[in-house]
């Protein structure tokens, strides 16, 4: 009843229109049970109840037809204003899907909700504010998918870089806090105690006023040299050292008292001086006070030092303090063979980018240690160990020492050479050169794509400027199911090619028995974007990706621009970002269909496809391309019998030093490029055979696979097996068990290209 009173005081003041729905939901609120606020006039509620019999159609902003009540009501009442937060968008104003973002996406996180390269933690909820007292809330997904869940994943925690990247973790006991606090004690540095009491940095004090005029032998600086190399030493035993051979203990002489003394022995200090040797005739002696206050150390101190000091050898026994051999070791050997058999049995993620040049272990990213350790006491069987890991603590321990394990994908596009030049500590000249020729090309390669999208938006669909990437590896079946890790699992493929003009996103999904990841696989894509981007009315096409020489810089997708040019009667040309530095835009659509994956069970390619259609709430879906092995082309057919050797000045090409390339229809025989994006004039090689015989017809390309292709029998097997469990639903066990095996003759490699 509170809000309905407020609500309608506030429409009726403010001219808002109340159609069928609000209508409906007063009426839920007026019949409800709630009290009515304190002060409430019974005139309002007398007008309210009139007001909620009307029809549902009647105008109520038109004061003509509220009732007398209400109308003084509106004219008489105190108006409500609503907080701008509350306040809902006028109809007047346009929200485009997709409004005109000037943030630098690539350098500056985008905080504009609507723009497609905004990649946040969560998809909010428009209108957020309302739903802690409406009870509704907007749904994350849009999905047709029953099998998909609604949890609301939860922030992830804040990530912490490891600093032995690469390789087996270890303990780094020089970053623990006792340690380093230890370090500054020893080097007489300002420290703050367990209890977080704050302890000065040691400093020279003031000198005695001895009968011995010891300040007047040495001089203030002379003071501070010795102080500076005392505690220049770093260590209690090598301070010890030098205390024991600057103080001898010799037995008393003469008694002056009658009773027994305490007093056993005559202490006799030396200062050394500086800028001479060690040995007893150059040490100064100087009194006690003169000593202790030069080396700002205490009386005990010295004590230490002498009864650590051996009379008959003169060495100082060592500081054993935190060194004891007392660290029983509850591990053993069948606890660490459980260990590592249980990692062992897990299903490594294959990486996208680095396939051969790493040694590690990858998991899959939805694990983490508290996951494996879980899952590693339910598949701990007590009749093969005979114990096991009590702790997460010891299960990790084990798990570091004898893996090189990590729950990421290895990112190739993690610039090297910047964080080479970062770590160094010793820069040379050429060093600093090749890091300030890498920061040019980043900028001038990104400036230049930022020109393209300019020209692209101008153009008005002549010029279309488009980036595009492989995702990674996306998996079937897909969840947080403990028994998934332990599977082979299908892999799906997802090509992006995203449209810098209209910001949409087309994407080529497909799954490892319909096509792999080669160069013909992705002239076949792109072909498919070309084409369809003619009957739109481009007459040029302006590529930007990475530098994968398998995928991208290779001559099949080179002399496929060659053949497209001359079939679509359009220019063609393909510039590659700077290594290290390939962020694009299209990168914002593979996060957000991986944070729309997140808490779900994926166990099909198809559900995939859906997923992707459906992954985006605002502005146009993205297009999903589903592509099977009848719809790959053989464009490695047309490179036989052509010069791609040397250009017209007879120098051999450098493929994979190539940063732009162009192909004119005019000439489709000729490729441009060049190897610096700050050239001016571009190389030419020229693919033509010098013969006389007819060239050949390349305009019927063969198809590049004649069936499905085959996965190998371990993975079916392993697929099969989670039909037959349960974990896999009946309706999609056709599907799995419909995959063909590999047979012993290995089809052979026909998307391959090495320069």
């Amino acid at each position: 009843m509170y809000l309905m009173y407020n609500f309608i005081k506030i429409n009726m003041t403010n001219r808002r229109d109340l159609n069928a729905n609000g209508i409906t939901y007063l009426l839920f609120l007026f019949f409800s049970d709630s009290p009515l606020p304190e002060g409430a006039d019974l005139l309002e509620i007398e007008a309210i109840s009139n007001m909620i019999s009307f029809d549902a159609g009647t105008d109520l902003s038109d004061n003509n037809n509220l009732p007398a009540t209400l109308s003084d009501l509106s004219q008489h009442s105190p108006v409500h204003k609503i907080p701008d937060d509350l306040s809902p968008r006028s109809s007047d104003t346009h929200y485009p899907s997709s409004p005109e973002c000037t943030t630098n996406h690539l350098d500056i996180d985008c905080c504009n909700d609507f723009c497609p390269y905004f990649i946040g933690d969560e998809i909010r909820e428009p209108l957020s504010q309302l739903s802690n007292f409406t009870g509704y809330s907007t749904p994350q997904a849009n999905t047709p998918l029953t099998c998909f869940s609604d949890v609301t994943s939860t922030p992830d925690r804040k990530k912490v870089t490891r600093k032995d990247k690469g390789n087996i973790r270890r303990q780094h006991k020089n970053e623990w806090m006792d340690v380093k606090r230890k370090k500054k004690i020893n080097l007489g540095k300002a420290y703050v105690t367990r209890k977080g009491i704050y302890k000065p940095k040691k400093e020279i004090k003031s000198p005695c006023k001895c009968r011995l005029k010891c300040f007047e032998k040495i001089s203030t600086d002379q003071r501070k040299a010795i102080f500076e190399a005392f505690w220049k030493l770093g260590d209690h035993h090598k301070q010890w050292i030098y205390v024991s051979n600057l103080v001898s203990q010799n037995h008393k002489r003469r008694v002056y008292v009658d009773t027994q003394s305490r007093r056993k022995y005559t202490m006799k200090y030396r200062l050394p001086l500086p800028d001479s040797d060690s040995s007893d005739e150059n040490n100064l002696i100087v009194c006690k006070k003169q000593f202790l206050s030069t080396l700002s150390i205490s009386e005990q101190f010295v004590y230490t030092a002498i009864q650590k000091t051996d009379s008959s050898t003169g060495t100082v026994t060592t500081d054993n303090r935190g060194k004891h051999q007392n660290h029983p070791c509850k591990m053993s050997a069948d606890v660490k063979k459980s260990v590592c058999d249980h990692i062992e049995c897990l299903q490594p993620v294959e990486s996208h980018y680095t396939r051969k040049d790493n040694s590690k272990l990858y998991l899959d990213s939805d694990l983490n240690f508290h996951k494996l350790f879980v899952m590693y006491n339910e598949w701990f069987d007590p009749i093969i160990y005979q114990c096991k890991a009590e702790t997460e603590r010891q299960y990790k321990t084990i798990v570091n020492d004898s893996f090189k394990l990590s729950f990421f994908k290895p990112k190739k596009d993690q610039c090297d050479v910047c964080h080479k030049y970062k770590i160094s500590e010793s820069r040379t000249e050429m060093d600093r050169e090749t890091y300030a020729n890498h920061i040019i090309n980043k900028n001038t390669a990104r400036g230049l794509k930022t020109a393209d999208k300019k020209e692209a938006i101008s153009s008005g669909g002549k010029i279309v400027a488009a980036t595009f990437d492989f995702q990674k590896v996306l998996i079937c079946p897909y969840g947080e199911i403990s028994v998934f890790y332990y599977k082979r699992k299908l892999a799906t493929m997802n090509f992006t090619v995203f449209n810098l003009a209209p910001r949409t996103a087309t994407c080529y999904m497909w799954h490892e028995a319909e096509g792999k990841r080669g160069a013909n696989e992705v002239s076949s894509c792109l072909s498919d974007f070309i084409s369809k981007g003619v009957d739109a009315g481009a007459v040029e096409f302006r590529f930007w990706s990475d530098n994968a020489t398998g995928q991208n810089r290779n001559r099949i997708v080179f002399a496929a621009y060659m053949l497209l040019a001359q079939k679509y009667n359009v220019i063609i040309k393909h510039t590659f970002l700077e290594k290290g530095h390939t962020q694009q835009e299209g990168d914002s659509v593979h996060a957000l269909i991986e944070r729309s994956a997140k808490n779900k069970c994926i166990y099909t390619p198809l559900e995939w496809f859906a997923l992707v259609r459906w992954a985006k709430q605002d502005g146009k879906p993205y297009n999903v391309v589903e592509m099977d092995h009848t719809k790959f082309l053989d464009y490695k057919s047309i490179l036989a019998s052509k010069n791609w050797a040397k250009n017209t000045n007879g120098e051999v090409v450098q493929w994979t030093k190539i940063k732009e390339v162009k192909v004119f229809p005019s000439d489709p025989n000729k490729l441009l490029y060049k190897y610096n994006l700050d050239e001016s004039q571009y190389m030419t090689i020229v693919t033509r055979t010098n013969t006389r015989r007819r060239q050949q017809d390349n305009t019927n390309i063969p198809p590049l696979y004649d069936d499905v292709l085959p996965i190998s029998l371990a993975k079916k097997n392993d697929l099969i097996s989670l039909c037959n469990s349960g974990i896999i639903p009946a309706v999609h066990h056709n599907f799995y068990q419909s995959l063909s095996v590999i047979s012993h003759n290995a089809i052979r490699n026909t998307d391959t290209d090495s320069d």
